[in-house]
């Protein structure tokens, strides 16, 4: 999945700046790369090689690092991710709460790009929703078998 630039100005939203540093790419000799994508219009856009494109990865690395302990996937902890802590379950509960909220979005908005945006985060939301709760649901039948939490034997 691309990452999202938010706050470009036009040139750097249509591909022919640095995200970062602002250079112009077809103008210097700076070699660059694709990075992510522009909201808006879905437009590649690039960093120059170094430094940017690196400090874009590192950044990216220590949000996928902050994300893994919010959500209870990663931690100091042998536990770290079980259903009874703010884990897989939370999130769950988080993604179900944004997709109510993007229902009452969708509900009242005319905007064109506005509802393709909504759109594809309520799309986002609802896959990991999806995942998210085949994830919970797995760990509960994993700890009924076990004969751990859950209800014994309803059939």
């Amino acid at each position: 999945m691309d990452r999202y630039f938010w706050h470009l100005n036009q040139r750097q939203a249509s591909g022919l700046a640095c995200v970062i540093c602002g250079g112009e790419l077809l103008t210097d000799d700076t070699k660059f790369v694709p990075v992510g994508r522009d909201p808006a219009t879905e437009t590649k856009v690039y960093a120059c090689t170094k430094p940017c494109a690196v400090s874009v990865a590192v950044e990216a690395e220590r949000m996928a690092h902050e994300m893994r302990i919010a959500t209870g996937t990663e931690g100091d902890t042998p536990d770290a991710g079980l259903i009874g802590q703010d884990g897989e379950f939370g999130a769950l509960l988080r993604d179900m709460r944004v997709l109510v909220g993007m229902e009452a979005l969708l509900a009242v908005i005319s905007d064109i790009p506005t509802l393709q945006y909504l759109l594809q985060m309520t799309e986002q939301h609802a896959e990991s929703a999806k995942y998210r709760a085949r994830t919970v649901w797995e760990r509960t039948v994993q700890l009924h078998q076990d004969g751990g939490q859950g209800e014994e034997g309803a059939d």
